[in-house]
């Protein structure tokens, strides 16, 4: 009973003061995050695998993606290893080569999507949006460190952003901890119609969100749940590592959540090439 009266607070939270909440959200779900890093002994991971393999992602659609000292704070060993969100490594490499005006990364945190995808598709606006202050300045680090020119940093983005400056055609991608309700289901933004879209959904802080993005774009979109499951690394050796160590490595700090993968209707008459 206490946790749906929480649930609840947060959502009347949300949709009342919706810049402020998820500027608090964010910010203690980074602290708590970088707080679970030190206590239970990731920096010294953190410290093995950048003496054995530098801070360049090894493996993975962003493998060559060099990772600053504010990524350093994080739970390093997916990112490093090229093992992060491995289940939506298909979807990526599926974008890659597609006609996007634009992208967008909502909910950036230290920029491992923004400034990857900005590097594999350097002729493309990307858009990078966190209401976190830490995160802003992390994704301009790594956007510096990187030589990536075309990330712009901005703090919130809401369905009257969207519809004043999204572009169609674009892609754009929301790990926003329960605020892809409001973001993407309380109005209408014409071009998210022709959006390919990757929403991480957040059920346990959102209850019945899942549901509500597939009737939103069941009549534009296809549909498909991308859920949570094992990582496989393939040509980099971990034995350096104890065995806690070498899971611990390559599976990110997470809940049970899953993703939604949204493409147009029209998704497989996009071809490669340049934009239009």
């Amino acid at each position: 009973m206490a946790s749906w009266i929480k649930t609840r607070l947060k959502e009347q939270i949300r949709s009342s003061a919706p810049r402020l909440s998820s500027a608090l959200f964010a910010a203690r779900a980074r602290r708590y995050s970088h707080g679970m890093v030190r206590q239970w002994g990731l920096l010294e991971l953190n410290r093995k695998l950048l003496e054995q393999f530098g801070n360049t992602v090894q493996s993975g659609p962003f493998a060559g993606l060099i990772l600053t000292r504010s990524a350093q704070q994080e739970n390093l060993g997916p990112f490093l290893l090229g093992s992060y969100e491995q289940e939506l490594h298909p979807v990526i490499h599926s974008c890659v080569d597609r006609r996007f005006n634009q992208i967008l990364d909502v909910g950036s945190s230290f920029g491992y999507y923004a400034t990857g995808l900005a590097r594999l598709m350097p002729d493309i606006p990307v858009i990078a949006f966190d209401t976190d202050w830490w995160a802003r300045s992390a994704t301009r680090e790594m956007a510096r460190e990187n030589k990536i020119k075309s990330l712009t940093v901005k703090s919130f983005c809401d369905p009257a952003w969207l519809r004043r400056h999204l572009l169609p055609r674009a892609l754009v991608i929301s790990d926003c901890e329960g605020f892809e309700r409001e973001l993407f289901c309380s109005g209408p933004v014409p071009h998210l119609d022709s959006a390919a879209i990757i929403i991480e959904l957040h059920e346990s802080a959102s209850p019945g969100v899942t549901k509500l993005i597939e009737k939103r774009f069941n009549l534009t979109h296809d549909a498909s749940l991308v859920r949570f499951g094992e990582r496989c690394l393939r040509g980099i050796d971990l034995d350096f590592l104890n065995p806690e160590e070498r899971r611990t490595a390559v599976y990110e700090i997470r809940g049970n959540e899953a993703w939604m993968w949204l493409t147009p209707k029209n998704w497989n008459a996009g071809s490669s090439g340049g934009r239009s």
